[in-house]
């Protein structure tokens, strides 16, 4: 009975085994016959290499430019392999890039057309697309220099982005089945645009930087245009302003109330009447000719970079009712004098005003909560600032590289950014409010005065030196001396406290902690510091490219060393008794580096490119001297040498006077 029982336990494990095996070979054979009907073989006809598909259908992936020759191609609506008979439907990406043939000819049978599919043929003068073309792909003809002439497209529907950007072509009819003109579709060579009846998606940008003369098909119900410039079929909103417009000044319709995104790019008008405009899209003016601007009260919006680089723009004027002005609006109109911001503006872009080199005077209106960042960066002929009061921030380099020599933060502001004022800034007052300051906020450079409220609780200064209330973190040394002495009760010196000062000594107190990032970044006069035993935090870069530092000896209290905290500085010679100390990638990226420690080697990754060092026991090392003045030892050898010359010359002159007496 057991027999059997296991007899039959065992027939059905054979059998539910092979049925396992009969399913995965079926899975398997499935697989397989579906990967081969995937297969596709590759071909070569006529200097055309092709993909076969299975559907009886083939797609032109390339073609051999070194051994095609011709200046006509046709593509075949069939191929012919092995007796079976394909269609050409497809053209593959990129697949007659740099062709070299003057006339192309896409047949019906062609129904799509990859990306980049004819980039840079430069010597193609004519193409036929095909009916069977409904979508022209991103940058088909994209550098097609010659290409002066398209026919066919009887069933396009979409052109797509820079299609034909940097070709040849002057002028161009959107066929009538077009119904979207994607943007930038056009280079900036293009003279005239007519669009077709079906066109109702067109973007402004379509024709890249310079906007054509544009005619609309009198049956479009949702264009219409006027002496080449295009407006929606209502005439509200202003579409494109062709740059080959050679009047003086533009009247805006009074039925218009938005001029679109980059409309008037490149025009070529110095004045403009806006009218009853109430928004101006992102870029509308950019790189203009305008020569002055006269905001109405019914504008309410300036779009990002609306003025950028409006390099003639003088004058610039508002009507109170603004309120929102995007980021960059008058960037780079580098003629641009003097701008004031009226009270209705509530929302101010960044770096609105940067890089504007001629502007000499901006004035905040009282709507505008916080200085933006980069507001007036590199406006280097700045030199007055009005309406900062009520302000409660200032943002990173808002007034960097500017000529202002004196800056006030008024009582409303409590904090500012990074590199908040550079230039030849001298003179810094700090109110009541301040309660935040970044890394090297004010100059780039000493200041020669730096004053503080006695009601700011956040910050004191005491004889030129910028400190926290409590005097335990220093965050602007004073101007004026090569060697300072940090303050017994300072723990901090703040980051890029020093970065690039004068100076050549600097006398660390018993209690500092912390040396923060780039604190003497840049200090290259500085040839003497003695790091107290107390020190347990060196920041990155803290002495970064200090040239004349020689020798150095880091303390045990150290448990941090940033990156790049020593990097090409001049040290020859460290002592280094922080054997248990986290250091960072580059710390001691330095050539012919010394160190003389107990520890083991440091990192290969913390001496960088450098590569290696030469190690010794700490007890080697020994501290250099420190004068205030050049080696008293050579000068005294110096002095006594010129005694004894002296008296030598001296001796000569009396023996020879005594010689020549009778």
């Amino acid at each position: 009975m057991h027999e059997r029982i296991h007899g039959s336990r065992t027939e059905k494990v054979i059998m539910t085994s092979c049925a396992l095996m009969c399913v995965i070979l079926i899975c398997a054979f499935v697989t397989n016959g579906a990967d081969a009907e995937q297969e596709q073989d590759a071909v070569t006809l006529d200097h055309l290499e092709y993909t076969l598909n299975a559907d009886g259908t083939a797609v032109l992936t390339d073609y051999d430019y070194e051994t095609y020759v011709g200046d006509n191609l046709v593509i075949p609506t069939s191929i012919e392999v092995d007796g079976i008979r394909y269609a050409v439907t497809s053209i593959g990406e990129n697949a007659l890039k740099n062709c070299t043939m003057t006339s192309l000819v896409i047949q019906d049978s062609v129904t799509d057309i990859g990306k980049w599919a004819f980039q840079n043929c430069n010597r193609l003068e004519y193409a036929y697309i095909g009916s069977g073309v409904e979508k022209l792909p991103p940058h088909a003809f994209y550098s097609c220099e010659s290409l002066t002439e398209i026919g066919g497209m009887d069933n396009l529907k979409e052109i797509g982005d820079g299609a034909f950007v940097n070709t040849g072509l002057k002028t161009f009819t959107v066929p009538d089945g077009v119904t979207t003109v994607e943007e930038s579709a056009f280079g900036s060579s293009l003279d005239t645009l007519t669009l077709g009846p079906g066109t109702r998606t067109y973007h402004t940008e379509s024709t890249g930087t310079f906007h054509p003369f544009i005619i609309v098909s009198e049956e479009n119900p949702a264009f219409v245009a006027v002496d080449g410039v295009l407006y929606d079929e209502g005439m509200t909103t202003l579409i494109s302003f062709p740059a080959q417009y050679r009047d003086d000044a533009f009247i805006v319709p009074e039925t218009v109330e938005y001029i679109s995104d980059n409309a008037f790019t490149f025009a070529n008008i110095s004045g403009i009447d806006l009218n009853n405009i109430s928004a101006i899209g992102n870029g509308s003016f950019s790189d203009c000719a305008l020569e002055s601007v006269d905001f109405t009260s019914s504008l309410i919006t300036i779009g990002n970079e609306a003025f950028n680089n409006c390099t003639r723009l003088e004058s610039v004027t508002f009507e109170s009712g603004v309120e929102t002005i995007g980021d960059g609006a008058f960037a780079n109109c580098t003629s641009l004098l003097s701008i004031s911001f009226p009270d209705s503006v509530t929302s101010l872009g960044e770096s609105v005003l940067s890089d504007c080199t001629s502007l000499t005077a901006v004035h905040f209106g009282n709507g505008i909560a916080s200085i933006p960042k980069e507001t007036c960066d590199s406006c280097d002929s700045l030199v007055t600032v009005t309406g900062l009061e009520g302000k409660s921030s200032i943002g990173d380099f808002a007034f960097q590289s500017t000529g202002l020599e004196s800056f006030t933060i008024p009582d409303s502001v409590t904090s500012v950014g990074m590199h908040v004022v550079s230039g030849p800034l001298s003179t810094l007052w700090i109110g009541s409010g301040l309660t935040t300051i970044e890394e090297n906020t004010f100059s780039d450079h000493p200041l020669d005065s730096i004053g503080v409220s006695e009601d700011n609780p956040s910050f004191t200064s005491v004889d030129g030196a910028l400190y926290d209330k409590d005097m335990t973190t220093l965050y602007i040394p004073p101007s004026g001396s090569a060697h300072f002495t940090v303050p017994d009760g300072v723990t901090t010196i703040a980051k890029s406290a020093f970065n690039r000062y004068d100076i050549t000594s600097v006398e660390l107190p018993e209690g500092l902690e912390r040396i923060e990032d780039r604190a003497f970044l840049w200090c290259d006069g500085l040839s003497h510091v003695a790091l107290p035993e107390s020190l347990t935090y060196i920041g990155v870069a803290a002495f970064g490219k200090c040239m004349s530092l020689h020798s150095i000896s880091i303390p045990e209290s150290v448990a941090f060393i940033g990156d790049a905290a020593f990097e090409w500085s001049g040290l020859e010679r460290v002592r280094y008794a922080c054997m248990d100390a986290e250091v960072g990638e580059g710390a001691f990226e330095i050539w012919d580096l010394t160190i003389y420690t107990d520890g083991p080697e440091l990192p290969s990754y913390a001496l960088g490119d450098a590569g290696n060092a030469v190690y010794r026991p700490l007890a080697e090392y020994s501290e250099p001297t420190q004068d205030d003045g050049p080696d008293v030892m050579i000068l005294a050898t110096v002095a006594i040498t010129i005694v004894i010359v002296a008296l030598v010359i001296w001796a000569l002159l009396r023996r020879s006077g005594n010689s020549s007496e009778p």
